[in-house]
């Protein structure tokens, strides 16, 4: 490969985040390792850094900094689906993509050839950064020679930063400062009491005694920046998309015809599957109503596969289970592929007595019939409030459980979604509490800024129910939370 490029979103989880709450903007906003007062701060916004906010901070004292601080915390998966979604987006100019596994946001493409096609590797390098202003992200793109050179000069510059050989690489590199590369901050503090703030100064450095002083990390680094260390592209191939379209004479809103319709094209797209080695990961179908709008909708097999029946049966769920307000006049059906991996298409499978390829084959008919989030589990999450202390997270994959040892009983509880307001009195016979809840730093909105203070308690009715009852001090009202089972 000739020519790398570096694509650069900053902060993407912080990015990320104000794209979902674009009403953050004026704020100074944070994005925090857990919703707790020893939360992390890992990502910050100029505003946050302008009151004095630095990463590493504890939320709690964050807060007592800047009073009007917006936070959030943005799980792993979330971070990972994003950083799918880009990289589907980005292989619509290239299709060689990689991204980073220590750096959210940070991806190398192969920029090989893209002059030619784009007209000039200047006008590749803008059109990037223009698809991804679409999806709300700002972002820098180098595109030079190696894999460190292009991600520091990524981190350091803005726009579109272009080498025009080697050597000019090489120089620029070596005077960027180690503060604009995502470096552990005590390794960057230590550095510079030592008068060492640039990558040329970080690469003088033997490499043995920075391991043995800094760790492993610092030693890689050191390795990738002096060249030692040759890491070639990895990307992850996305394998073609099969289409196929079906024109109506008039506009059709019967499901069974739909779905004949549907099956007429599936067949062959499924056989040209096959005949590649490659088994259905999706199929999606796009319908063009006789009102103008367009309404998309999809099913996935268990694991990809090449059944026809199994395939055929998820979208005839789907198709059956749409409501639709108007006649279709035209459909885009297509088939997402993926390689056919050991076992997926085997005529000869080993019964066990739990056998999870046929829960797998269950939930997907649900979420056929019934939508892609009918199937979710509940997730713990690390934060104060009850109601806040679990998320639903979408199942793809059935598993066996993994019962864990040990010898702390908690207490069984049914959380209400929703604390619910006591209307009326009730008799209670006991009561054990209270037990209070309360700080500036966990509020019931991040909009309100309104603090928590709550008196839980146990309750004991006439009619041998127990009840998990609150008083919220600051709306002076009572709410049940749940029931103990």
């Amino acid at each position: 490969m000739d020519r790398w490029a570096c694509v650069n979103i900053p902060a993407l989880p912080l990015q990320f985040a104000l794209v979902q709450r674009p009403d953050w903007k004026a704020y100074p906003v944070v994005i925090i390792s857990r919703d707790a007062p020893n939360g992390e701060v890992m990502w910050l916004n100029k505003k946050a850094a302008r009151s004095g906010i630095r990463k590493g901070l504890r939320y709690a004292t964050a807060l007592e900094i800047e009073p009007d601080l917006r936070a959030n915390v943005i799980s792993r998966t979330t971070i990972s689906r994003q950083i799918k979604r880009i990289e589907n987006t980005l292989q619509t100019v290239t299709p060689d993509v990689e991204s980073s596994d220590d750096i959210p946001g940070v991806f190398w493409l192969n920029a090989t050839g893209m002059g030619g096609v784009y007209g000039t590797i200047s006008r590749w390098g803008k059109r990037i950064i223009a698809i991804l202003k679409e999806c709300g992200y700002q972002a820098t793109v180098t595109i030079g020679f190696t894999r460190f050179g292009t991600y520091a000069a990524s981190a350091a510059h803005t726009g579109v930063t272009i080498f025009r050989d080697r050597a000019e690489e090489l120089q620029t590199v070596h005077e960027i400062k180690l503060r604009d590369l995502s470096l552990p901050s005590d390794l960057v503090d230590t550095l510079g009491m030592l008068g060492i703030e640039t990558v040329d100064g970080f690469i003088a450095l033997p490499a043995d005694g920075l391991r043995k002083r800094f760790g492993e990390t610092a030693y890689t680094l050191h390795r990738w920046a002096s060249g030692d260390m040759w890491d070639p592209l990895r990307p992850e191939r996305r394998e073609p998309t099969l289409y196929s379209r079906i024109e109506f004479e008039r506009p059709e809103s019967d499901a069974l015809r739909l779905f004949t319709a549907i099956s007429s094209v599936l067949q062959p797209l499924i056989h040209q599957t096959s005949a590649r080695g490659n088994a259905v990961r999706e199929v999606r179908w796009v319908m063009l109503l006789d009102t103008g709008e367009r309404r998309s909708e999809s099913v996935k097999p268990a694991t990809p596969s090449i059944d026809e029946r199994q395939i055929g049966d998820l979208v005839r769920l789907r198709i059956e289970s749409l409501q639709l307000d108007a006649g279709v006049d035209e459909l885009l059906i297509s088939v997402q592929t993926v390689p056919t991996q050991a076992g997926q298409t085997s005529l000869l499978t080993v019964r066990q007595k739990r056998d999870l390829a046929a829960a797998d084959r269950a939930l997907a008919r649900l979420r056929a019939e019934f939508g892609d989030n009918a199937v979710v589990r509940a997730c713990l999450e690390d934060r104060q409030l009850p109601e806040a202390r679990y998320r639903w997270e979408p199942v793809d994959r059935a598993r066996f459980p993994k019962p864990v040892q040990t010898s702390l009983l908690s207490l069984v509880r049914r959380v209400y979604t929703k604390p619910r307001p006591i209307q009326q009195a009730c008799m209670v016979t006991k009561i054990a509490g209270p037990y209070v809840v309360s700080g500036g730093w966990w509020y019931t909105t991040p909009e309100s800024k309104e603090e928590v203070h709550r008196e839980y308690y146990f309750v004991l009715t006439t009619n041998e129910a127990i009840l998990w009852v609150y008083y919220d001090r600051a709306n002076q009202q009572w709410f049940a939370q749940g029931e103990v089972a």
